[in-house]
């Protein structure tokens, strides 16, 4: 719903066509991020979102998508193309994310998260592939859900609107 204004409606129901066929495969592959504790997501982590203080702190700023659920819902759009489609499909088919494949940051975050007593590095291993796909689909709803008056924005919309489609079709596919 809402796709349409950017995308016009042939191009909005050939995708929404295209991922209703990739539904419970979808459905499947995220299941395993509700066994995740709820925590504060950010919503939008990007690298234009973080500062670095003079005393080497890194401090997020632009907390307006914020988001409570499970670990991991914003990091597709920090890692983007560092986190290859087999990693996000890993979680579903069962090996662990290892640190190759998944990058540095990545494992860093896991070993993070394990460290501070969210979650067995095991489990995060498992689930955030889960979390990671349950971000991208919350943005495809949220840039859907975007009014924009000005042609220029409309159009950027657009482009990350059919951006994001394609990464689900291409992980639905991989699935």
């Amino acid at each position: 719903a809402g796709a349409d204004r950017f995308l016009g409606a042939a191009e909005a129901q050939h995708y929404s066509d295209a991922v209703s066929r990739a539904q419970s495969l979808l459905e499947a592959h995220v299941a395993p991020a509700n066994e995740l504790p709820f925590t504060l997501n950010h919503g939008h982590l990007r690298p234009e979102h973080a500062v670095l203080t003079a005393t080497g702190r890194c401090l997020l700023i632009n907390w307006t998508r914020a988001v409570a659920g499970p670990a991991g819902l914003s990091l597709h759009a920090l890692l983007g193309a560092q986190v290859p489609r087999s990693v996000l499909c890993r979680g579903a088919q069962g090996p662990d994310i290892d640190g190759a494949a998944a990058g540095p940051l990545l494992s860093h975050y896991i070993q993070t998260l394990a460290r501070g007593g969210y979650a067995e590095e095991e489990t995060l291993h498992r689930c955030l592939p889960a979390s990671m796909t349950v971000g991208m689909l919350l943005d495809v709803l949220f840039l859907a859900g975007c009014v924009m008056d000005d042609p220029d924005e409309s159009k950027v919309v657009s482009q990350h609107l059919r951006m994001q489609l394609d990464q689900v079709l291409e992980l639905g596919d991989a699935l």
